[in-house]
């Protein structure tokens, strides 16, 4: 983000995938993440809040402000990383897109990507980075969002992928639930053998969890 404070980024480049090669134009994770022990560690922040009522008011389940809450959970996040009102004002006004195509301006709908899920969720992604990583993997899941980059290479032991799934980039291009340990089987074997029979018959990763179901 523009305008962060520099101890949460450790230079202004970094490595990244473009169709399979590293390119150098990401931040890199700094040291106000990884060295600073006694920094807190929240479990909900506000911008989650926000975001969470955003998406509820885009799928219609509840009335209210759409735009409105998602510009207050982005507002949310970058002010707690220190970065200065000018440039989030510019930030949430801003058409240019990421490398998926969507843009933070909430009344840009042009390309693809775009839509106003795809923002709120690619949003929320941000603001949970690091410390609610799972809450991104699970909106991953039940939404397909937001657009992520596949596995660049996996080894067809671990992650038996779909060259086509990877290729366009689909659902099925991702984990989507964590395997059984060994342990399970050597000590619960009648249990995880019966969990398996209601999820594909094996301990796929790539198996749905119970609810997601699309």
């Amino acid at each position: 983000m523009d305008g962060t404070d520099p101890g949460h980024v450790a230079s202004g480049v970094g490595a990244a995938m473009d169709n399979g090669q590293f390119v150098s134009d990401f931040s890199k994770i700094g040291p106000w993440y990884y060295e600073t022990i006694d920094r807190k560690y929240p479990l909900f922040k506000y911008s989650e809040l926000c975001f969470l009522k955003a998406i509820a008011i885009e799928l219609g389940l509840v009335s209210g402000d759409a735009k409105s809450e998602y510009e207050a959970g982005v507002r949310s996040s970058m002010t707690e990383l220190g970065v200065p009102e000018s440039n989030i004002v510019s930030y949430l006004a801003s058409t240019s897109p990421n490398y998926y195509g969507t843009t933070a301006s909430y009344d840009d709908i042009t390309g693809t990507s775009n839509t106003a899920l795809d923002k709120i969720l690619t949003q929320k992604y941000i603001a949970q980075f690091q410390e609610c990583s799972f809450e991104t993997w699970a909106d991953h899941r039940q939404f397909h969002k937001p657009t992520l980059m596949p596995f660049a290479s996996v080894s067809s032991s671990v992650f038996n992928m779909n060259p086509s799934d990877q290729a366009n980039n689909t659902p099925n291009a991702y984990i989507k639930r964590i395997y059984y340990p060994s342990s399970e089987y050597t000590v619960n074997a009648t249990n995880v053998k019966e969990a398996e029979s209601r999820m594909g018959g094996n301990n796929s990763i790539q198996n749905n969890v119970w609810w997601d179901v699309n």
